[in-house]
């Protein structure tokens, strides 16, 4: 039997509708006769926001405070009259979350100088343009200065990062750990001990990753760039991608192969399948209601409801035209810990003589499975059109999905109607040939593809910004 393929499910799962926009400013400094901040926010949305503020130290002490700022405004203060119960100490980063889109600025500024407001500017960063990997493009070293990267954690386990300097100098790779939700901060000496050459610096993480640098001259004036993400992707970049979709694929088509007794239970609303095969109407029609919730004779806990119609011409004998729809109202499932939850519909439309079919729908799905560490969330759109040749099928469509795992980004895959993948799936359950684009937001914009057309039935070749690389694409798929 085929399982679900991981190619499948990012090709056919596929745009979130973000409901909250967050922001992370990398760092604020707020200590008295030394160091003051202020922090700007612009609301862009057509509506007011609500705008909810979150300061981090590095040792985990936080203050949380919520401020309004109307349709197309502007909000300035001080970090110290914000965040008033942290006070006067070490740095901080700041999370901003709102339901309307924003942007936001802090400028930071030395007051131990001359002037007595010697200002850095910087800005906050998306949490969409987080990532595993950053590079500072500059670090400088100067007798009398220094320079302190600032790297923050925006999920929600730990990170373990690796920095590496390059420069003029050879120094070993250091690993350091930042507590979810937290930043990082130190001067490049102090994390590469021995240090006497400009350079710049690498940081790969096991989860997203923003940041700063600043570079302070002899009078402690400071300067402030934010970090770039390094423009490169991986197979295993996606993997959290993947599983999850994979995660939410299999569930779903163990409810679809299991029989109905399974979900039957006295405390649960009954399940109502009506088949009938030589019905030329509504051969199938299903309607599972669990209600606002009840655990059935395995121990699985359902709430919501999934409608299942099926409808055609002539009989399995005879074949012809047939279209189904599958609709999931707020479905969630639970089991030993782990949960999901899929909102939204299908539509599947073909001939069973010509297997030519289309699929098309929009719907939603949120998977959480702590023993995978699994946490993802997104919402999905897709139209697909299969056709059935003399020896092989063709699909072609569009596809978009945005998703939130430990990773954040974008995929918009298209499959040209003059240039379909091919499959023949006789001998290889992947496309023989056939090109897909591909846009990636990852951190930064990506370009690409994903070219079948190596002539065998074992690799693909992934371009992305002009740089290729062969995936081994039965160490993806699996097959019993």
């Amino acid at each position: 039997m085929l399982k679900s393929t991981r190619l499948f499910w990012v090709l056919i799962l596929a745009p979130l509708v973000w409901s909250q926009s967050e922001t992370v400013i990398p760092w604020v400094a707020q200590k008295d006769a030394t160091w003051k901040s202020f922090i700007a926010i612009n609301n862009h949305g057509s509506a007011s926001a609500s705008v909810q503020l979150e300061a981090v130290r590095a040792g985990g002490q936080s203050e949380r405070v919520t401020v309004s700022i109307p349709a197309g405004g502007h909000y300035s203060v001080a970090a110290s009259t914000l965040f008033t119960s942290l006070g006067s100490g070490s740095g901080y980063c700041v999370f901003i979350q709102s339901d309307q889109p924003l942007t936001a600025g802090v400028k930071v500024a030395s007051q131990a100088t001359a002037s007595g407001d010697s200002p850095a500017l910087g800005q906050g960063v998306a949490l969409e343009q987080a990532a595993p990997r950053l590079v500072l493009p500059y670090l400088p070293y100067e007798s009398g200065g220094a320079s302190a990267p600032v790297l923050v954690n925006v999920t929600d386990e730990t990170a373990s990062v690796t920095l590496r300097f390059v420069g003029g100098q050879v120094l070993d790779p250091v690993t350091v750990t930042i507590p979810p939700r937290s930043p990082l901060a130190d001067v490049t000496t102090n994390l590469f001990p021995g240090l006497s050459t400009s350079g710049y610096m690498e940081a790969e993480s096991n989860v997203p990753l923003v940041g700063a640098a600043f570079n302070f001259n002899a009078l402690r004036e400071p300067s402030m760039a934010i970090a770039q993400v390094q423009s490169t992707l991986s197979e295993e970049d996606l993997d959290g991608l993947i599983s999850s979709l994979e995660t939410s694929a299999t569930l779903m088509n163990s409810y679809a192969t299991s029989s109905s007794g399974l979900f039957k239970q006295s405390a649960c609303p009954e399940v109502d399948v009506d088949i009938n095969l030589n019905n030329q109407s509504s051969f199938i029609t299903g309607h599972f209601d669990w209600g606002s919730g009840c655990t059935n004779v395995l121990g699985v806990y359902h709430s919501g409801s999934i409608d299942l119609t099926m409808q055609r011409e002539g009989t399995i004998q005879t074949g012809g035209w047939m279209n189904g729809s599958l609709v999931m109202d707020n479905f969630t499932t639970k089991y030993l810990g782990s949960s999901a939850a899929f909102n939204g519909s299908a539509h599947a439309e073909g001939s069973t003589k010509s297997q030519n079919f289309t699929l098309s729908g929009s719907w939603s799905a949120s998977a959480d499975v702590p023993a995978y560490y699994l946490h993802a969330s997104f919402s999905s759109s897709t139209y697909l059109s299969v056709n059935h040749k003399s020896d092989h099928y063709e699909a072609y469509g569009s596809f978009q999905v945005k998703y939130q795992t430990y990773y954040y980004g974008s995929i918009v895959a298209e499959v040209a109607q003059n240039d379909p993948l091919i499959y023949d799936f006789e001998t290889c359950i992947w496309p023989t040939d056939g090109k897909l684009m591909l846009t990636l937001q990852y951190g930064i914009p990506l370009t690409g593809s994903l070219d079948f057309g190596t002539g065998d039935c074992n690799t693909a070749v992934l371009t992305v910004n002009g740089v290729s690389q062969t995936l081994y694409l039965p160490g993806i798929y699996t097959k019993q």
